[in-house]
């Protein structure tokens, strides 16, 4: 039989993959909140995630960022892609403060994109402006500027 382990290590793998694959929005969607689920667990719980599993998640930012790119046609995508954006972003901040902006998140497009998801969901999707907001707050708090991107 397979072991717990194996399993868990499958459905992590089956999550990474739904979450970099935007073929099918419906698929995309829920994989991105049941990431933004676990991350919010985690981050609630202040289990400390270990680096290389940050690592790993953090090497989806693309994926996340395009997603932000999608909130005229796909709000739902774009939330939850802020949404794991945000969540990823302070677990390695306040987890791993030393190893800085790691996950090479290029905060130009990210300030970009989120100006523009903002404009749409303060329009036409309540949580879109909400989780929008909150990540120019975190720019904005964090100080965030081009020399923060690798």
């Amino acid at each position: 039989g397979v072991s717990i382990y194996e399993e868990r290590m499958e459905g992590r793998e089956a999550l990474y993959s739904h979450v970099l694959n935007c073929d099918d929005s419906t698929v995309h969607h829920y994989a991105l909140k049941v990431l933004g689920n676990a991350l919010d667990a985690i981050s609630r719980r202040h289990h400390k995630c270990k680096e290389g599993a940050l690592d790993m998640w953090g090497s989806i930012v693309p994926s996340l960022v395009r997603g932000m790119e999608s909130a005229g046609r796909n709000p739902h995508v774009a939330c939850g892609a802020m949404r794991c954006l945000k969540l990823l972003y302070t677990m390695q901040a306040t987890q791993y403060p030393s190893i800085g902006n790691n996950m090479r998140i290029d905060m130009n497009s990210v300030r970009t994109v989120t100006g523009q998801a903002w404009e749409f969901g303060k329009v036409n999707h309540l949580a879109l402006e909400r989780e929008s907001r909150s990540i120019i707050k975190l720019i904005m708090k964090e100080g965030l500027t081009a020399r923060a991107s690798a």
